[in-house]
């Protein structure tokens, strides 16, 4: 955590830097405690996401004490606006927190879930573990609508969840579901 009077990045070659590697601000998360006003002259906004973050969670990456508005935007990013970080969508709002913080916000993720076969016989299916809430289904029919859930459990390897499923001669169709 950085405490400052007014803050005022020059121009559009300037770069901000927040790492978020937990919840709390300055242990967890990088954060800006400005004393005075924000100006961000459309710097541009680098941020890392090293932890498996929860949908809604909230960053104040810039702390804005005083009464002012934020002045200008990120390069790229309006108010409002989605920007993904390691692949996780989170919006960014300038009028955020006490009304005039910079928050960054996860959105809801649809996680990409690849299906490769390992031999004739087994296909590996692995989605991102940083996308979390989603669960694994198969179903045989796509008319009769009935879903199961697919097993053995997921393992996680590397920043993947894996899941290794014996094929047969019936077709098999996954899907992730987010209860």
């Amino acid at each position: 955590m950085l405490t400052c009077s007014n803050v005022i990045f020059r121009s559009s070659a300037s770069d901000y830097f927040v790492e978020l590697n937990g919840t709390t601000p300055g242990s967890g998360y990088d954060q800006l405690k400005a004393r005075g006003g924000v100006t961000l002259s459309n710097a541009t906004l680098h941020a890392t996401l090293g932890f498996q973050s929860a949908i809604s969670n909230t960053f104040t990456i810039i702390d804005n004490d005083a009464a002012e508005a934020v002045t200008n935007t990120f390069n790229g990013l309006a108010e409002g606006a989605t920007l993904n970080i390691n692949g996780v969508p989170f919006q960014i709002s300038y009028k955020g927190g006490s009304g005039n913080d910079v928050v960054l916000k996860q959105l809801v993720g649809l996680p990409i879930l690849t299906i490769q076969p390992s031999s004739s016989t087994n296909v590996v299916l692995s989605w991102p573990t940083n996308v979390t809430g989603f669960n694994l289904q198969f179903n045989t029919n796509l008319n009769n609508k009935v879903w199961a859930g697919a097993t053995p459990p997921p393992t996680v390897l590397g920043t993947n969840n894996v899941v290794t499923n014996a094929t047969s001669n019936a077709d098999q169709f996954y899907r992730l579901i987010h209860p």
